[in-house]
């Protein structure tokens, strides 16, 4: 039984009418890829909204994959940039470029995600105006199990900054009413282009993973009020952690340190680390058990870099002996700290 409170966007019939419609700009990032940027680029521009343009920034591909969307995306829709930035560097080039037009809101969207209904851009921002929200997101639809289809709708922070995923419509509802802090999804993410101007773009320190978590607590903070879409869904092509390449494990680690270094300080910081240490170990012993281990080292390493503060692109995941003893002592420590306090 769906709340009464709860945001939805079943009255699609009364849209937002053509010709008071806001401009809405939509950015795609894509890497070396072509196939699935250009069936979302396909399913954006199928959305039935006429104040809409879609930009595709190729974040430093290899020439024969640009060649080939150069020959499937018009020119004023492409934008090329020659080296590699990362999520974040790749997808502000985006929304400068958004920001620059005289659109209203932009969507920020994965490149593996498809929109198969032609109405969602109109319903989200019927919604987006109807309930004053300076963040929205369709629901996330993970279905690369089909026997285990997964919806996301947000993610919700305990006090130590551990982002637990919400997967329940009704758990989703019920925090966000309560007033958790409850961070957005950043795989089809709508944001009022003012929202931008107030907060800034995306944290380029992160490069990839956890940017979003940075983005949705600096709106919590400065109060923009934000809901996942529960009636809406869009399909996103989710890869499993255990096949994802050495570049997510790294990243994924490092980012969570970094994101409690910007957001924490004091004891506060220090009991954050500590339970997100703890946490972590226990991906590290699911990587031991399953016998991954380059994947378990790239995490390491990110650990590691996020302790030290490092913050720019990594080209190699190979850790060092001494950092990874380093690593492994705190993981003892944390275990032996671990069974002190239970």
């Amino acid at each position: 039984m769906h709340q009464a409170n709860r945001i939805d966007s079943a009255a699609k019939s009364q849209s937002v009418g053509a010709a008071s419609e806001p401009e809405v700009c939509s950015v795609i990032l894509t890497y070396n890829e072509v196939d699935a940027p250009l069936e979302c680029f396909r399913t954006i521009r199928r959305q039935d909204y006429a104040k809409h343009r879609v930009i595709v920034v190729d974040n430093g591909s290899e020439a024969p994959v640009y060649e080939a969307l150069e020959r499937s995306i018009p020119a004023e829709s492409l934008v090329r940039i020659e080296a590699n930035k990362g999520f974040t560097g790749g997808m502000n080039v985006g929304i400068q470029r958004a920001l620059e037009t005289a659109c209203e809101y932009i969507w920020i969207l994965n490149n593996d995600v498809l929109v198969p209904d032609g109405h969602t851009l109109r319903a989200l921002i019927k919604t987006m105006i109807d309930s004053d929200l300076g963040l929205c997101t369709p629901t996330i639809v993970d279905d690369y199990d089909p026997k285990r289809v997964r919806r996301l709708y947000g993610y919700s922070f305990d006090e130590h900054l551990w982002a637990t995923p919400l997967n329940d419509a009704d758990d989703y509802e019920t925090r966000r009413v309560k007033g958790q802090v409850v961070c957005l999804p950043g795989t089809a993410l709508l944001i009022k282009a003012d929202v931008l101007r107030q907060l800034g773009s995306l944290d380029e320190d992160y490069f990839i993973q956890w940017e979003d978590m940075d983005f949705g607590l600096r709106a919590h903070k400065a109060h923009v009020p934000s809901a996942s879409v529960t009636s809406i869904e869009i399909n996103h092509g989710f890869v499993p952690a255990e096949h994802r390449g050495l570049a997510y494990h790294y990243y994924d680690a490092r980012n969570q340190i970094l994101l409690r270094k910007k957001h924490l300080c004091g004891w506060d910081l220090y009991k954050s680390l500590f339970w997100g240490l703890f946490r972590i170990r226990e991906i590290m012993k699911w990587h031991e058990e399953g016998g991954r281990a380059p994947a378990n080292k790239a995490l390491m390493l990110g650990l590691y870099d996020g302790m030290i503060g490092r913050r720019a692109a990594r080209a190699e995941f190979n850790i060092a002996k001494h950092q990874e003893w380093l690593i492994r002592l705190t993981m003892i420590l944390v275990d032996a700290m671990t069974k002190a306090v239970k």
